[in-house]
């Protein structure tokens, strides 16, 4: 928020149920106010979203067992409007802040048990009141399937309205998304989010604000950069996707991105990578010049990562080359034998096909069998030995 200071929201797990909490912070963490219950006993809470309004409240949505509930906080964490029940039935919700001040606000609502409609309206946080909801899509989901990550974004003319479904019985996932001009919701285009190279895509994160151009970051595999879960940045303008940049190329999984933009518009992007169960590390990355310089810097850990990758291929490459020469020994003396009795240099007769053959034929029974000079010792401990002190 303005003046460096942090707006945080959690969910404090009580005896019987969880309550979502509130407070503000400093840059260096150290509370402003004491934390402030926002959710309603018997109300447990399912997600929160909380954006700030022009004049400096703090906007709060959030879901639970009975629909999606409104609060607003002044500047001391006092409640200007209580949490009150806004949308009843609905879940997932996601909002953005446009430049007039109006808040944009989507979520899901459960027609049945395997189908969700997908909401939306814009919010004026003065007057409090939500206008007409419009019904952008169904999503449908099989056995097994669920729908995940409901973001919004927002350019200068259109709305962007995103989610993924996972489906945990075949291991795959996609995502997709909703376009539409803001000034008429009702012209909404339904499209599958596609980004070359880049599948199983999931985990929409949107670009906090309205800008030219909407940002939202998301999780999928590159083929060329191993099994690993990557990041990549989709970018849209006036309703049309124009790009994408895959951020990472991390040998572990990484999940969970967010995005935010300063002042001067430089993205700045956060990340975690799984180490081990439970264990994860904070990664980030800037457009800013100060985080590439940073980024960019070639340390001992790059030089010795690249000159030890080489050293191991090469001596893989020099411990199989006397058994190569084993197994195509004999082989290579029949054809050289052939072509000192006849000179035939090509397949051109019959007999050179024959000749051929046989080799062919040694070759792989000598691959089927133990070479020359094997030693069961030398395979089973000699061997690994070499290689851990290469």
């Amino acid at each position: 928020g303005a003046g460096d200071v942090l707006h945080l929201t959690w969910l404090d797990d009580g005896e019987d149920e969880s309550a979502l909490k509130y407070i503000r912070l400093d840059f260096s963490g150290r509370p402003l106010i004491d934390p402030v219950t926002v959710s309603l006993p018997g109300e447990p809470v399912e997600l929160a979203r909380l954006v700030l309004s022009q004049k400096g409240m703090v906007e709060i949505f959030w879901s639970g067992r009975s629909g999606i509930f409104h609060t607003t906080l002044d500047e001391a964490g006092e409640n200007v409007r209580p949490s009150t029940l806004l949308i009843p039935g609905g879940g997932s919700p996601s909002v953005q802040d446009d430049r007039q001040g109006k808040l944009h606000l989507t979520w899901l609502e459960a027609e049945t048990s395997r189908n969700q409609s997908v909401h939306y309206a814009v919010f004026d946080p003065e007057q409090g009141v939500l206008n007409r909801p419009a019904e952008m899509t169904f999503v449908f989901l099989r056995t097994g399937q669920s729908l995940d990550g409901l973001t919004m974004a927002l350019d200068d003319e259109y709305g962007y309205i995103f989610w993924s479904v996972t489906d945990r019985r075949d291991n795959v996932s996609r995502t997709e998304y909703v376009t539409f001009p803001l000034e008429d919701a009702s012209n909404a285009v339904r499209s599958e989010l596609r980004l070359g190279g880049v599948d199983f895509i999931r985990d929409p994160y949107f670009l906090d604000g309205q800008r030219s151009k909407a940002f939202v970051a998301v999780s999928g595999t590159v083929s060329e950069l191993g099994p690993g879960t990557q990041i990549a940045l989709a970018i849209f303008r006036q309703g049309q996707f124009i790009g994408h940049q895959v951020i990472t190329a991390s040998r572990d999984a990484s999940l969970k991105p967010a995005v935010l933009a300063d002042a001067t518009a430089e993205l700045h992007l956060a990340w975690i990578d799984t180490v081990e169960f439970n264990r994860y590390r904070v990664l980030y990355a800037s457009t800013t010049d100060q985080a590439k310089q940073a980024s960019n810097v070639l340390t001992l850990w790059d030089v010795a990562d690249v000159v030890v990758g080489s050293a191991m291929s090469l001596t893989l490459v020099v411990l199989f080359v006397p058994l190569i020469l084993a197994w195509s020994l004999v082989p290579l003396l029949v054809v050289l034998v052939n072509y000192l009795l006849t000179g035939d240099e090509k397949l051109a007769s019959a007999r050179s096909w024959v000749v051929f053959a046989v080799a062919i034929v040694l070759l792989i029974v000598g691959l089927m069998t133990r070479p020359p000079g094997y030693s069961e010792t030398w395979s089973r401990f000699g061997l690994p030995i070499l290689l851990v002190v290469v």
